[in-house]
């Protein structure tokens, strides 16, 4: 059994992984909401570079009430919108680590900036979405 942790819509290392052949437990986050290092991700996609750097830049000074209210400022009027484009943002990443799961004996449960349902609707049968629960993989016990 191989364990991946924090996918973060990196499909094409997971199809490299998921080609030996091994038995996977792949814990969340699945896609790439933010990436902390460079600002990149469905976030800056949706509202731009400049708000994600702004906003992390704030929340990396523990100045979380500016962050937060720098971000209801950005958003304010489009709220629908910028959730419904994460959405489907989320929904496209989320195929595609489904599409490098594809023939693989895979156990997936969610990070804490993955969508429980959709991540769950996008994963090609046989493969469980495991949650609050345990699981014996390859004679090892996980609490998932």
């Amino acid at each position: 059994m191989l364990i991946v942790a924090d996918v973060h819509a990196a499909s094409e290392p997971l199809a490299r992984v998921a080609s030996r052949g091994e038995t996977l437990l792949i814990l969340g986050d699945l896609v790439n909401l933010i990436d902390y290092r460079t600002g990149k991700g469905i976030v800056a996609d949706v509202v731009g570079l400049d708000t994600v750097t702004a906003i992390a830049t704030l929340r990396e000074q523990n100045r979380f009430e500016e962050a937060s209210t720098a971000w209801s400022t950005r958003v304010a009027g489009i709220e629908d919108r910028v959730r419904n484009d994460v959405g489907v943002a989320m929904a496209r990443q989320y195929e595609q680590v489904a599409e490098a799961l594809g023939g693989v004996d895979a156990y997936v449960t969610y990070g804490n900036v993955d969508r429980p349902d959709p991540l769950a609707a996008s994963l090609p049968p046989p493969l469980p979405s495991v949650a609050a629960c345990c699981v014996c993989i390859d004679g090892w016990g996980a609490r998932l």
